[in-house]
């Protein structure tokens, strides 16, 4: 096994391993368009905003996060489960807003949901950057190392930040990660990265306005090849 599937491995057990509030959950699953299929090709849908909301207050948004680049989202751990009014849109597919209960007691829970497209999709810009182009040293810790990408900031607090102060969301290998704290990222080797990607989603989300992917030189990426079983079993 390599060293970066050891390093996120270990990361990923430390994360379920605090998983233990009893009536709490950790809640993930995939977004993807509907009728689409493994002989058509599978599209997960990037940079859609999944708000999980108060059952009885649908403006009362609980917990919020946004699908990575396969399509991906997670809430994260020690949700309670409870009843929710799900809410997922995004430019070009009809929103999703449904009620959902009656989840089973476990310690995760994968809820997947299909988006029927109503018009064109539109592309977000993306910039590349190679380490030479940012001047980045090889052994350069990589919570450094993403700061050196143009527009971006990071506050006291090692939240990333466009200049105009809105939140920037992190990926690795074009996926979302069971951790926000950008020191974690130091265990992984700079020399592991082959080049980072930024991708405006300004008319994409309500929750970041950008995204930086750090893109391995390893292998590591990888795409949606079969479609996740969609269930509506939880519907109120």
């Amino acid at each position: 096994m390599s060293r970066i599937l050891i390093i996120i491995s270990t990361l990923l057990f430390m994360f379920n391993s605090t998983m233990n509030a009893q009536g709490t959950t950790a809640i993930y699953g995939f977004v993807v368009e509907k009728d689409s299929t493994a002989m058509t090709g599978v599209r997960g849908i990037p940079f859609c905003t999944v708000k999980y909301c108060d059952i009885n207050d649908h403006n009362v948004v609980e917990y919020m996060g946004v699908t990575d680049l396969r399509g991906f989202y997670n809430l994260g751990e020690n949700i309670p489960i409870k009843n929710y009014h799900v809410v997922i849109e995004t430019p070009g597919y009809d929103t999703i807003s449904k009620d959902m209960g009656n989840f089973p007691t476990q310690e995760l829970l994968t809820l997947h949901f299909e988006m029927t497209r109503s018009g064109s999709v539109p592309v977000a810009a993306r910039q590349c950057y190679s380490l030479p182009d940012l001047k980045i040293q090889k052994k350069q810790k990589l919570s450094e190392a993403v700061t050196l990408i143009p527009g971006i900031t990071v506050d006291e607090y090692g939240n990333m930040l466009t200049e105009e102060g809105d939140s920037v969301k992190i990926l690795l290998g074009g996926q979302n990660v069971p951790f926000t704290d950008l020191a974690q990222f130091d265990e992984i080797p700079t020399s592991y990265v082959s080049h980072f990607e930024y991708y405006d989603i300004t008319d994409f989300n309500t929750v970041y306005s950008g995204i930086v992917n750090i893109v391995l030189t390893t292998g590591q990426n990888t795409e949606l090849t079969e479609k996740p079983f969609v269930t509506d079993m939880f519907d109120l």
